[in-house]
């Protein structure tokens, strides 16, 4: 089975951001066989963690691509996400809510 491999490169290595910010990167794929992609998508999301239940959001998903990889690709998509103004970023005893930045490629089974 062809394999589908996706980096997430964030411009100048940032990490810290503020609501309302813009996430700027680029999404690297490999692939090692023909794919046909349904859509390649890049999103924010926040999520929680820690004791009790745990929940997630997504914001600003972007389709970057949709078609076909032939074998050997080794392409680089660009991205620029507004971030919205919360929830939060917190980290305390109980609960945590942290931001992360997602892509995700649709590709059928072989």
């Amino acid at each position: 089975m062809a394999a589908c491999d996706l980096t997430i490169h964030l411009e100048n290595g940032k990490v810290d951001y503020l609501g309302g910010d813009t996430v700027r990167g680029e999404v690297e794929v490999r692939t090692d066989g023909d794919i046909s992609c349904g859509g390649l998508v890049v999103e924010c999301l926040w999520q929680t963690h820690g004791k009790g239940n745990t929940d997630r959001g997504e914001a600003a998903p972007l389709e970057l691509f949709r078609g076909d990889w032939p074998a050997g690709t080794a392409a680089r998509y660009p991205f620029a996400l507004q971030l919205p103004h919360g929830p939060y970023t917190y980290h305390g005893q109980l609960l945590n809510v942290g931001w992360l930045v997602r892509a995700r490629a649709d590709v059928p089974w072989k």
